[in-house]
C-alpha cells in the first residue's frame, strides 16, 4: 500500500504565519485555518467541513490536535 501524496493547488485564506499550519486528522482529511473558521477538507471525498470561531475577530495561532481525534 503506498503513501498518499498531496500537492497543493491553491489554498485560499490559509494562515501562512503559523508554523505547521495544516494537520492530517486522519488519513484523508486536513484541518488547517483560513479566516475565521478551522477547515476540515477530506481530499478523497471532495468536501470540506468548517469549524467556525467563537468571534470573528480572534486570530488563530495555534492548533492542537488530541492523539486519540
Amino acid at each position: 500500500m503506498s503513501i498518499p501524496s498531496i500537492q497543493p493547488r491553491a489554498l485560499f485564506g490559509l494562515h501562512s504565519k503559523i508554523i505547521q499550519n495544516a494537520h492530517f486528522v486522519t488519513d484523508t482529511e486536513i484541518l488547517y485555518p483560513a479566516g475565521a473558521v478551522l477547515v476540515l477538507h477530506d481530499y478523497s471525498e471532495k468536501q470540506q467541513r468548517y469549524i467556525k470561531l467563537m468571534e470573528k475577530s480572534v486570530n488563530t495561532e495555534l492548533i492542537t490536535i488530541s492523539p486519540n481525534r
